[in-house]
């Protein structure tokens, strides 16, 4: 049977009786038409419902002048590679609004008709299942035929969309070529890639001669202006700013991932705003005049001042702030989702949160879901009576579940959780009670529920990994544990609390502990205690020397909390290309990893909580 005919079948059946033969269509177009089914888009829609017209499709137009400057020559360039009849070229801002069209004329009655016209907004909650729309939601190239459109506006083309991001991976548009004809075009799919990567690269480079343009303006400034101030982009991310300012900035943060909405948690507050114009008259930042009214930036630890951390809370403000949410969190009973990198301490903010509510004088029961083989992890966790299965115990087992009865369960791993679990789990969370293995009768329990990964759970739900339903049962309350790398502050503080839990007295020298804050740490705290364990072993009790350090922490030249300039931000890669700093960083972060696990991926991937398929790709990328 002809393939459209069978497609259009599976949409009929999807669309009126919410049955889908998962095996006639790929699993991209198969979750987005899941996404639209969920968002109640009208699959009959026969036209673009939202317009921009006027002063707010201008705007828009504004809003987007510099994307749209290095946009338009490879769009004319591709247009007149491709001018055919029925094709079109669009370009979209990152919220899905069209703001550039490029068309042959025999086709402007049926966008016309469509509403496929600049000023659009052309998302999948909008239009449904689109190249578009579905790269938006993606982040990746995506190829959309035909039936595979889930609305009827689109069922008559064929769509190729490729996203467009910046240096820090944030999505600024989508470049799309479409033909008014449901036929496969896998050259102008690669085509579209291509063109959209061109764009990629040229927004970057202009990225960096415009934060070049920035620090030359603020050197500028400086010469004249005695008063505090800060240089940021148009994304109101730091680009520079005055010594003092840039101290207070750097305690805990890299900043040039520092934004500055985040000034009043450091007691900075803001007088002026001045927009910053380039050569050719583009917006390309702003100067904030700003005074430090706070000079107690410690306002975070007088916060938790009768809060019981379990482990050492050192004094940066990064981790300052996660103790103020660690404090909240213990107040009430909610669920809470622990995210952070292996080693950074998730099961000592578990206990903290515990030791600090009204369950404290009950059992705090932690269970690695990673380290469970699958086929026990439901007996572990829910129990099993007597004859239950072979080599049951004679008594039975009490789970995990009734152990931690009326206290806290710490489901540690909770991503590696196996996904016929995940739904044995979620009924144990709406219906507050177990049912043992073996046994028919409910046992009620009242448990309060910590779980903790280094995945992002969020694009484990978009691959199909992990149950969208228990993702919102548990992500109520989240937490987000800053790597040390965050947090070097804290370094000197962590080796006390280190000797003092072993009872020992040594102290480390200005230049050991200098390395110490210049190392990156992917394996976070972890991978700190580590190092002095053995350094405490190689020195015999003795003083520690300089040569008691492991040689890859000696070598290293990682200090990302000094001002990186502009000028040099980006180093080349073979292809002749520019990777940001921040991938420069990752790059080390991985190298480190592997040198930290002698060469193991699988082991480097953990320690730094990188999916094992993301590592290889970057280890590729990055040539490794």
């Amino acid at each position: 049977m002809d393939h459209t005919i069978l497609l259009n079948r599976t949409w009929e059946r999807f669309v009126k009786e919410d049955v889908l033969d998962s095996s006639r269509i790929s699993k991209q177009i198969l979750e987005s038409w899941y996404r639209c089914k969920e968002s109640n888009v009208d699959p009959y829609l026969v036209k673009g419902k939202t317009v921009l017209f006027g002063d707010e499709y201008f705007s828009k137009v504004s809003e987007n002048e510099t994307l749209l400057k290095i946009a338009t020559p490879y769009i004319q360039s591709l247009w007149r590679s491709i001018k055919e009849k029925s094709r079109i070229i669009m370009l979209t801002d990152a919220n899905g609004y069209v703001l550039k069209v490029i068309r042959d004329s025999i086709i402007d009655p049926i966008c016309n008709q469509l509403n496929l016209i600049e000023g659009v907004k052309w998302t999948e909650k909008e239009v449904g299942t689109n190249a578009i729309g579905t790269a938006l939601a993606i982040e990746e190239p995506i190829h959309v035929v035909g039936k595979e459109h889930y609305s009827l506006l689109s069922q008559n083309w064929t769509c190729s969309a490729a996203p467009i991001k910046n240096s820090r991976g944030e999505l600024i548009g989508v470049l799309d070529i479409s033909k008014n004809q449901p036929y496969y075009e896998f050259d102008i799919y690669s085509l579209t890639v291509s063109t959209a990567y061109a764009i990629e690269s040229e927004w970057k480079l202009q990225e960096q001669r415009d934060r070049i343009a920035l620090v030359e303006l603020f050197l500028q400034f400086k010469q004249k202006d005695n008063e505090q101030m800060m240089i940021s982009d148009i994304n109101g991310y730091l680009v520079t700013a005055s010594d003092s300012i840039m101290k207070i900035i750097r305690d805990g943060n890299n900043p040039h991932d520092f934004e500055v909405k985040n000034l009043k948690d450091f007691g900075i507050k803001i007088l002026t705003k001045q927009p910053l114009y380039s050569g050719d008259h583009r917006l390309i930042g702003f100067k904030h005049f700003v005074k430090h009214v706070n000079e107690n930036s410690n306002h975070y630890f007088s916060a938790v001042e009768n809060f019981t951390f379990m482990g050492e809370q050192g004094n940066s403000i990064a981790f300052g702030k996660i103790l103020c949410e660690m404090k909240k969190a213990a107040k009430s009973n909610v669920t809470v989702s622990i995210y952070g990198e292996s080693g950074t301490g998730k099961e000592v903010v578990a206990k903290s949160i515990h030791v600090n509510s009204d369950r404290k004088d009950k059992p705090f029961v932690a269970v690695n879901c990673g380290a469970i083989p699958k086929e026990l992890l439901e007996s572990e966790l829910f129990g099993y009576v007597e004859g239950a299965f072979t080599g049951a115990r004679k008594k039975g087992y009490e789970g995990k579940f009734v152990q931690a009865n009326r206290g806290t369960i710490f489901l540690d791993e909770i991503g590696e959780m196996p996904y016929s679990m995940q739904i044995a789990l979620l009924r144990v969370l709406q219906e507050k009670e177990v049912v043992p293995i073996g046994s028919e009768k409910p046992i009620p329990v009242d448990v309060r529920i910590i779980t903790a990964t280094n995945k992002k759970l969020e694009e484990l739900v978009r691959r199909g990994e992990f149950r969208q339903d228990l993702y919102y049962r548990i992500h109520v309350f989240d937490l987000k544990i800053p790597p040390l790398s965050e947090r070097k502050q804290d370094i000197p503080e962590l080796v006390k609390y280190f000797f003092k839990t072993k009872n020992i007295n040594l102290t480390i020298s200005s230049t050991i502990m200098d390395k110490l804050t210049a190392y990156s740490w992917p394996g976070n705290i972890r991978e700190l205690f580590n190092v002095l364990e053995k350094m405490m072993i190689l020195s015999e009790g003795k003083s520690l020397k300089l040569s008691h350090l492991p040689s890859y922490i000696k070598e290293s030249n990682d200090n990302p909390s000094t001002p990186i300039d502009p000028r040099v931000e980006s180093t080349k890669n073979l292809e002749g290309g520019f990777f940001s700093n921040n991938h420069k960083l990752q790059k080390e972060k991985m190298i480190k990893a592997l040198q930290s696990t002698n060469g193991n991926i699988r082991e480097a991937a953990s320690l730094i909580g990188m999916p094992l398929s993301t590592f290889y790709r970057k280890m590729k990328k990055f040539n490794i």
